[in-house]
């Protein structure tokens, strides 16, 4: 699994920003994508593939963090998260 799928599930926070088209559209299923990020690479203009190193924290800052929870794994992320922020009275 790619850390990339996670835009790919919150596409609509991070089209139009960094390159990616300003139209595209999240991947009904974003886990099921392998290699996300030849599909980031594939929203952004010709020439211009998406680099994690150049941009995966500047697309992180404006990741809608509720729309990524489309995607099993960030779910996950999510619960625990909160389990762990609950044990120890946050």
């Amino acid at each position: 699994m790619e850390y990339e799928v996670w835009f790919l599930a919150a596409t609509a926070s991070i089209a139009g920003q960094h390159g990616i088209d300003s139209s595209a559209a999240a991947p009904p299923d974003a886990e099921s994508i392998r290699n996300a990020k030849g599909w980031l690479s594939k929203q952004m203009p010709p020439g211009r593939p998406y680099r994690p190193t150049l941009l995966q924290s500047s697309l992180t800052a404006i990741l809608d963090l509720d729309a990524a929870r489309a995607a099993p794994s960030f779910e996950k992320l999510w619960r625990d998260v909160i389990s762990l922020l609950t044990a120890v009275g946050g």
